[in-house]
């Protein structure tokens, strides 16, 4: 194995930021914050770093739909709908 230690000093950061800026005030995480985190599971692999025992299983990840309160429409009357 080469001496990457640039390479593996970023991916090290990547992991740092992505897991101290999770959102801690909920039971779940997006999706792009387990794409992020595999990107730089897979920078590790490229460089040699067998980090797949660590990768987020696929069958684990669950859609969310999120409901956004009192939204008017039309009637003007309050109405949950899917958030974003």
């Amino acid at each position: 194995m080469e001496n990457h230690t640039d390479e593996v000093a970023r991916a090290y950061a990547i992991l740092t930021a992505l897991k101290e800026n999770v959102p801690k005030d909920r039971d779940y995480v997006d999706e792009d914050y387990v794409h992020e985190y595999h990107k730089a599971l897979d920078h590790l692999g490229q460089l040699g770093f067998d980090a797949k025992e660590f990768e987020i299983p696929r069958q684990w990840m669950k859609p969310v739909t999120r409901l956004v309160p009192d939204v008017r429409v039309d009637d003007g009357e309050p109405h949950n709908s899917p958030g974003p």
